[in-house]
């Protein structure tokens, strides 16, 4: 059989089992942190405005505020994205979460091959 046959096949298994773990989460709402996000940035409907508010939400956030040490612009910049393009709707937003994890988990596996020569 083919590399790329065994590749894929083991992407489809990958995904029907990220699929199966996470898909609880579909029902799920916005959890801790994310009504604080969701509440602050309610007057925002813009991409760039979002971004430019929450930059640096963990200095400048109004509910709860808190790990003023941590600066996390990507995470932030993710999260004003997906708050202006699905507009709060939480399963979509989840949906984009357990695509990325599957992606990541392709990518663990590529580094690991190449890391022990199996590429």
């Amino acid at each position: 059989m083919r590399r790329w046959a065994i590749d894929g096949a083991f992407a489809a298994g990958l995904a029907a089992l990220v699929a199966a773990a996470y898909a609880p989460s579909l029902k799920h709402g916005p959890r801790a942190d994310q009504w604080c996000y969701l509440i602050d940035t309610m007057e925002v409907h813009t991409v760039p405005g979002a971004v430019a508010a929450t930059y640096s939400y963990n200095r400048t956030r109004i509910h709860s505020p808190g790990d003023t040490d941590l600066f996390r612009p990507v995470l932030f910049a993710l999260l004003a994205t997906e708050k202006v393009l699905f507009e709060g709707d939480q399963p979509r937003i989840q949906v984009i979460g357990i695509a990325l994890h599957w992606v990541v988990c392709l990518l663990l596996l590529t580094v690991l091959r190449q890391t022990a020569g199996l590429v």
